[in-house]
């Protein structure tokens, strides 16, 4: 059985409508991802994972590859 997952991220670097464009194509390019939304004004992108084995790690890596920072607690 599968059962969807939803990830929200904070992306930095953003300051248009066309940052959120770009993160949200790069998202939705990652097998697995089923829909992404990218949010200009709080600086976060929500993933709906499907249920797929797609992880974190997976979206974190296509938000940089797009030229965005997403910040890591340590």
């Amino acid at each position: 059985m599968n059962q969807e997952r939803e990830l929200t991220i904070p992306v930095e670097g953003m300051s248009c409508a066309s940052c959120v464009a770009k993160v949200e194509k790069a998202l939705t390019h990652v097998d697995g991802v089923d829909s992404a939304a990218v949010n200009l004004a709080s600086h976060r992108a929500t993933v709906d994972l499907g249920g797929s084995g797609t992880g974190i790690s997976d979206v974190v890596d296509s938000v940089e590859s797009a030229g965005y920072h997403v910040p890591r607690i340590t």
